[in-house]
């Protein structure tokens, strides 16, 4: 039988028809269904993105403290801590003694004081040359009058009345002129406050009165929470005094904030405790968030 090219190319043409029919298939109707259901997640997700709302929590660590100016107790002069008078939650007025300490450089004066007295004295003898007993009794004056000095050098006492919250110092060390050897706080009617330090960052996301919640765990009781704000005191430096107690990074540049409870219930706590402040920042919409969590 004679095949002639035209008929070669239908044939071909059929072959081809079959097979593309072998691969196309009629969607059953639950698919549909299904990537439908795919279609309205997506879109249901995407406006959430753009639309949506995520309030962010920021948790630091801070310390209760008391309200009112702290003043520094300082050595008088170089020397040795012998002791302290007082104790943290003593109650000072002006001039009370809080510690004592050596002053070596009187104590060296009044040590030749003494040689010479006792000098003088030997040579005087039984003739009583009055040149020398009215020398002696010179020195003795002189003895006494360095001994006064040193006592009340000896003597650190407080400048400013108030409540003593923190010895710095231990007895035995050695102190030179100026050293502060413990805080006295001055009396205050303001409220407690906690005192935390944020990043840079952190500050600048933080305005006053926004609600905070404040956990107080001490070891011999459950935690506690308490409802505070963020205090209406500008963002600044630790005082030297309350740096030393509050958690800090020394490889970050922090700023200080503090916070005020919103009741006056909050018993059973003293200074320094330490606090874990749960601060809900402003609210923004997921797709915000994740631009600026992109480096």
């Amino acid at each position: 039988m004679l095949v002639t090219p035209y008929r070669e190319r239908a044939i071909a043409s059929k072959s081809q028809r079959e097979q593309l029919d072998g691969l196309l298939k009629v969607t059953a109707p639950h698919e549909h269904v299904f990537l439908a259901g795919i279609g309205v997640s997506v879109l249901v997700f995407l406006c959430w993105m753009v639309f949506g709302s995520v309030t962010r929590t920021l948790s630091v660590d801070g310390i209760l403290i008391e309200s009112g100016p702290r003043y520094p107790i300082v050595s008088t002069s170089d020397g040795r801590l012998e002791t302290y008078l007082v104790v943290p939650g003593i109650r000072l007025d002006v001039g009370d003694p809080v510690a004592r300490q050596t002053v070596p450089d009187l104590e060296k004066r009044a040590a030749i004081l003494h040689e010479l007295v006792d000098s003088v004295a030997a040579e005087i003898g039984e003739g009583g040359d009055e040149a020398l007993v009215s020398l002696r009794a010179s020195i003795r004056k002189s003895l006494l009058l360095l001994e006064a000095e040193r006592i009340a050098k000896g003597t650190i006492v407080s400048h400013r009345a108030g409540v003593v919250m923190t010895l710095l110092r231990s007895p035995g060390e050695d102190l030179a002129a100026g050293d502060r050897i413990a805080w006295v706080r001055a009396a205050s009617e303001l409220p407690l406050r906690i005192v935390a330090q944020v990043s840079d960052g952190v500050a600048q996301q933080i305005r006053p009165g926004m609600p905070v919640t404040v956990t107080i765990a001490r070891p011999d009781e459950s935690p506690r929470q308490f409802r505070a704000r963020v205090a209406d005191t500008p963002i600044k430096t630790l005082p030297d005094w309350l740096a030393p107690s509050v958690p800090m990074d020394p490889d970050e540049p922090l700023q200080r904030v503090e916070f005020l409870f919103d009741a006056d219930d909050v018993t059973g706590v003293s200074d320094g405790t330490p606090v874990q402040v749960h601060i809900r920042l402003e609210q923004h919409s997921p797709a915000t968030l994740l631009v600026h969590s992109r480096p």
